[in-house]
């Protein structure tokens, strides 16, 4: 049976509105691309006047952190350094954040990750655990601040400081015993065996 024409119709304008769909959505999506502002544009805003300026800014930059390219990171690190130490929290939870996502690129800001570790926010000292963490032997610097972290009242704090402490490694050795009694006095199975591991790696036992 030949199909009518109703039907070749209703075919026909089907497959031109998907067509016309899918131009939209190529067309929004490289307006999206281009409108985005590029990490030295970002960087820049941070030192803006406004709060809410300096925070949309590095709000952003922390959403493409784990994309950066190496030379955008470089670029990003020194603001955002600068940023851990803004009077608005808010700021400083994306600053810790961010440079957690940077790994061993965030290295340059180990001494503002080691104050960080006593910001009022818990969540920004837990970032700023994970951020040293992240960085690895670098951190050695940190190793008190991290150290003192053992005793914060944030669980998470305390397991990502004693991680950060083994990633340190044997540099790390004065830091055995408050690990040690970490491990026996936490009721937390995952902060005993970070605390562990960590004795572990300082030791090099295998």
């Amino acid at each position: 049976m030949r199909p009518s024409m109703n039907t070749r119709s209703n075919s026909h304008s089907v497959s031109a509105s998907a067509i016309a769909l899918a131009c939209l959505l190529v067309f929004f999506s490289a307006c999206t691309r281009q409108s985005a502002p590029d990490v030295s544009e970002l960087t820049a805003e941070l030192s803006a006047e406004g709060s809410d300026d300096r925070y949309s800014a590095v709000k952003d930059i922390d959403d493409r952190a784990e994309t950066m390219t190496d030379s955008e990171a470089v670029l990003a690190v020194p603001h955002l350094q600068e940023a851990l130490r803004d009077t608005d929290a808010r700021i400083r939870y994306r600053a810790a954040k961010a440079l957690s996502k940077l790994e061993s690129a965030a290295a340059p800001a180990v001494p503002e990750l080691a104050n960080t570790l006593q910001d009022e926010d818990p969540k920004t000292r837990y970032y700023a655990a994970k951020a040293l963490y992240k960085i690895g032997r670098p951190a050695r610097p940190a190793q008190d601040a991290l150290q003192r972290a053992l005793g914060d009242e944030n669980p998470d704090v305390q397991y990502y400081s004693a991680k950060a402490l083994g990633a340190i490694g044997e540099e790390a050795k004065s830091s055995i015993g408050a690990l040690n009694a970490l491990a026996q006095r936490t009721t937390e199975v995952k902060i005993q065996e970070a605390a562990s591991e960590a004795v572990k790696n300082i030791q090099g036992v295998e």
